[in-house]
């Protein structure tokens, strides 16, 4: 004959199935419960990464921004210098032009040639005495070029 109840049994709790269940369902709860904190701190660090990334793109930016004015200034700088290189090289190669010097003395410091009498008019301006004469001198030369 069999025995109906086993003797190691009688030392354990028997339990119901639905206490089982239950019990079951409450570690499923506390794991789940669980992952979800997980997830948020995860989701919470991700952000603050996402933020902290935004953030530096931002500064790039800026910095960026600043450094590409301070660039178009330094263009407009480099211009502004190459075109006085110009306007110097323009003189110095009329200045190696005896007839042009000689204009330009009688202008400005009132010499004249021999038998030559000069009057100085209110209108008269050295400046732009200088000017007149550079402009002439190189239109002069420009059309004695294309001839």
């Amino acid at each position: 004959m069999r025995e109906t109840s086993r003797p190691d049994s009688e030392n354990k709790n028997v339990t119901s199935l639905a206490d089982h269940r239950k019990a079951k369902g409450k570690k499923k709860a506390k794991r789940v419960n669980f992952g979800g904190k997980v997830m948020r701190v995860f989701i919470a660090a991700f952000a603050v990464v996402i933020a902290y990334c935004g953030y530096g793109m931002y500064d790039a930016s800026q910095e960026q921004q600043a450094l590409q004015e301070q660039i178009a200034l330094t263009q407009d700088e480099i211009t502004g210098e190459q075109n006085a290189i110009d306007t110097l090289s323009q003189q110095a190669t009329l200045l190696k032009d005896d007839e042009y010097v000689a204009k330009l003395a009688r202008s400005r410091y009132y010499l004249s040639k021999e038998g030559e009498i000069i009057f100085s008019v209110p209108e008269d301006n050295a400046s732009k005495q200088a000017e007149i004469l550079n402009k002439a001198y190189l239109q002069q030369d420009t059309e004695t070029d294309s001839e």
